[in-house]
């Protein structure tokens, strides 16, 4: 089967329409990145297909969110509007995606705080260590602070 590209640029909407579920994924590919998807949803609700599969719903919803420019929550109301058959669809992928982030974001904030954590210690140590009268040169060789970082801490 040989399958041909199409400029989606081009395409005219109202054909897309009429492609069922591939179609609608071709116009949301053509149309999410807009800054006006949104409104372009409420204008064009009547001419969107209805005949949508769960599975092409709850893969739009993902890439419209995190695709999109748009405020999330406005898009969401705006679909569930739009299909409200699939209500619980859009709110179960809405809520994956926002567990997907809450996650992102504790995982760089558990890396940022480890990192924290080790430089903290390094600082310690290049305390000590000039306390103690350790040469700058051993003490950026042992903790990998830079020697600036040591020469302000001798400062203090």
């Amino acid at each position: 089967t040989v399958f041909g590209l199409i400029n989606l640029n081009e395409a005219v909407d109202q054909e897309l329409m009429q492609q069922g579920d591939g179609g609608f994924v071709e116009l949301l590919l053509k149309r999410v990145g807009s800054r006006n998807f949104t409104l372009w949803l409420q204008q064009e609700r009547e001419h969107l297909p209805k005949n949508i599969s769960p599975e092409i719903i709850d893969a739009s919803i993902a890439y419209i969110l995190q695709a999109g420019q748009e405020d999330p929550e406005e898009v969401i109301a705006t679909l569930t509007s739009i299909y409200p058959t699939f209500k619980g669809t859009i709110m179960t992928t809405a809520r994956k995606l926002e567990q997907r982030g809450e996650m992102r974001g504790m995982e760089k904030g558990m890396q940022q705080g480890i990192q924290q954590g080790i430089h903290n210690k390094a600082i310690l140590i290049a305390k000590n260590m000039l306390r103690k009268g350790f040469d700058i040169s051993a003490i950026v060789e042992v903790t990998e602070l830079s020697k600036k970082d040591i020469e302000k801490l001798q400062q203090k």
